[in-house]
């Protein structure tokens, strides 16, 4: 369900930096970029020429044959951005408007009729919503937040953040509709953007931009750690099969993510920083 929060916050984004002048060449470019390394890392011993190619080219989407799995949201994420980039650039508004609310709703009808199976209409249903949020926040007017309107807007603020949390962790919390997730997470966007709650100003706090630098290597990187790792472990351990399983997963997040900060040190953000000066 995270990866369905993470294509509504990229549309949301693509949709409120979108400058005219840019062009489709450079938005490819930079994504190449960005995804690029941390592709190569993920099949530092496995390589494999089709699977390589296939993420390289963003291919994930079309073909089963692809390393690491959860790179088919790169391929998606790529595919439906350089949809609405093309479509933003090149037509009105208003003709965007009603294209976009179409595909939106498709994709959501699609991503519904097929039990939310892998693939290009999850990106393209996302990030459209997330477009919506972007002209809902743009054309928001700003407002001076009384304390009553605070409290207000912070007790959204916890009930939509532990509820959008808490969904990804919790069993006894997930929704029998994805689409209840959907509307939470674009509920918790948009609070968070308009920052009138005293959660969403406290998280403006540069050192949680700092923590939260490393979550894509963290994704990227968690299943290896994960799968060739730690599980492994657990099976040819008899001292680490033992340890609960609670505990076994609350150990597990800490090393993916020290691990994930590791490599968006030391490897993903020179190598991006390379690609970037090459592609120029």
């Amino acid at each position: 369900l995270g990866v369905e929060f993470f294509f509504v916050l990229s549309g949301f984004f693509l949709t409120v930096t979108f400058k005219p002048e840019k062009n489709v060449v450079g938005y490819v470019k930079s994504k190449f970029a960005h995804f690029a390394p941390l592709t190569l890392f993920c099949l530092i011993g496995k390589m494999k020429l089709i699977p390589l190619l296939n993420s390289l080219l963003f291919l994930q989407i079309f073909t089963t044959d692809v390393m690491p799995p959860q790179s088919w949201y790169l391929g998606a994420l790529f595919w439906s951005g350089l949809f609405y980039f093309y479509m933003m650039k090149n037509c009105p508004e208003k003709y965007n408007n009603v294209v976009f609310g179409i595909v939106t709703c498709a994709a959501y009808m699609w991503c519904i009729g097929t039990s939310w199976e892998i693939g290009v209409q999850r990106g393209l249903a996302g990030m459209g919503l997330g477009y919506f949020l972007a002209r809902l926040y743009q054309n928001e007017k700003a407002e001076k937040t009384d304390d009553g309107s605070r409290f207000l807007y912070t007790l959204a603020e916890v009930a939509v953040l532990g509820y959008g949390v808490g969904v990804m962790f919790f069993k006894q919390l997930r929704p029998e509709s994805e689409m209840t997730a959907v509307a939470v997470y674009a509920i918790l966007i948009l609070l968070f953007v308009l920052r009138r709650g005293s959660v969403s100003r406290f998280f403006e706090k540069p050192v949680f931009a700092r923590i939260a630098a490393c979550s894509f290597s963290v994704f990227m990187t968690h299943s290896m750690v994960i799968h060739d790792v730690l599980l492994r472990w657990r099976v040819k351990y008899p001292a680490v099969a033992e340890i609960d399983e609670k505990v076994f997963a609350l150990a597990a997040v800490v090393i993916c993510y020290a691990f994930g900060l590791m490599v968006w040190r030391w490897f993903e953000t020179p190598v991006s920083a390379f690609f970037k000066n090459k592609l120029r």
